[in-house]
């Protein structure tokens, strides 16, 4: 579960933000049925420390008041925590991220996530949470997603729901983190296609400060084949409003056949000119087959899918980088305008692979720019499925 990639930096001693605006994570305990191991994975890094100097984050459950757990390191590293399944609520309560400096100048927390180990054989129930939205503002009364600041270096997810991928769904709501910047005004959130065709699920708060929204039941509107994301606007013509995060979140019970989304990199990378080549490593994922992804299920099916726009007629290419090395077989390009989601075929990755994004722009004229709004991995899991005309189920 994607928490936060919103690259937030403090010299700060204590823990921050406290006000959610890094992460309000709707946790719902009694939605997952059989939790065997649970984990914190932050990635974080300093800047200008010395011997000894290190960040510090925190998974923090606002509702009861306590830190459920903490993870430290010094440099720029993935943490990951001892199993928390045992600390995470029971019930309903909602999570946040929060992040402290330990000598350095200051730190950043680039992601943080929540992993689950949820055995097949005895899981009848879980939530599936999908990034749709996360770090962007728009200023007006029209509905915008995130690359519609005129291509700026705001991040926009974008999910394709395919109906044939999705099993046994007992509800979908659309939850959005987000505060009216003007004092008086009132922000809207909805959950959308990319042409704007197929609106749902809006949520409003006058409230200036981070605020988590649920929607009621969508799972009946949404359309096969739609490519879904977040859009904003304000009540008024000249105010704005921000949105931190947005989920698509999918109730299956049985847990037979989903899809989950584990994000790469989400920062908006924009160019304004020819790059060849790059990657970052500011935004890594450690691929583990055995502690945190999948076993003991029928089948899976690993993709690279990426949201690549530009302002002119240059191609832009997005892939993943494994250990350093570019993925050939990940890689997926774009020569319209706009943001544009991709899928690349089927991936092999090793065990223990370190994967980064990777981009590339080319032919860029003049005053034209390229950008990467997110590089994620999509994974379809099959818990069960049918042979010989029955079918075999694992709980």
């Amino acid at each position: 579960m994607d928490l936060t990639q919103l690259n937030y930096t403090t010299s700060s001693a204590s823990f921050v933000p406290t006000d959610g605006s890094l992460c309000l994570f709707p946790w719902e305990g009694g939605k997952h049925s059989n939790i065997i191991y649970a984990y914190f994975e932050v990635n974080g890094t300093i800047a200008g420390g010395g011997e000894g100097d290190s960040w510090s984050a925190e998974l923090y459950d606002r509702t009861n008041t306590t830190q459920l757990v903490s993870v430290s390191a010094g440099g720029s590293s993935i943490q990951r925590s001892t199993d928390i399944s045992d600390d995470l609520p029971s019930g309903s309560a909602t999570l946040d991220v929060r992040i402290a400096n330990i000598g350095a100048t200051s730190v950043a927390l680039k992601s943080a996530r929540l992993i689950l180990v949820e055995e097949p054989a005895n899981t009848s129930e879980t939530r599936i949470y999908i990034p749709v939205g996360q770090g962007f503002t728009i200023k007006g009364q029209s509905y915008l997603s995130g690359s519609g600041e005129s291509l700026s270096a705001d991040c926009e997810h974008q999910f394709k729901y395919l109906a044939a991928n999705w099993d046994t769904i007992d509800a979908a709501y659309f939850y959005a983190n987000i505060k009216a910047v003007t004092t008086g005004t009132t922000a809207y959130a909805q959950l959308d296609n990319v042409g704007a065709t197929d609106s749902m699920g809006e949520v409003s708060t006058a409230n200036n400060v981070p605020t988590l929204l649920k929607s009621a039941d969508i799972s009946g509107d949404l359309t096969n084949a739609g490519v879904y994301t977040a859009y904003l606007k304000n009540s008024g013509l000249r105010n704005s409003s921000t949105m931190y995060n947005g989920w698509l979140v999918f109730e299956l019970s049985s847990v037979i056949k989903y899809e989950f989304v584990y994000d790469i990199a989400a920062f908006g990378k924009y160019e304004s000119s020819n790059t060849g080549w790059q990657s970052s490593n500011d935004y890594r994922v450690t691929y583990n087959t055995g502690d945190s992804w999948y076993y003991d299920i029928d089948s899976e099916v690993i993709k690279h899918t990426a949201v690549i726009g530009h302002s002119g007629t240059e191609k832009v290419t997005g892939a993943i980088y494994d250990d350093s090395v570019r993925n050939a077989t990940s890689e997926v390009d774009v020569t319209a305008t706009g943001a544009n989601y991709l899928e690349s075929s089927a991936l092999t990755i090793a065990d223990g692979s370190e994967l980064v994004a990777g981009w590339n722009v080319d032919a860029l004229g003049f005053f034209e720019a390229g950008i990467l709004f997110d590089s994620s991995l999509l994974v379809t899991i099959i818990v069960e499925e049918e042979e010989e005309g029955r079918t075999r189920r694992f709980f």
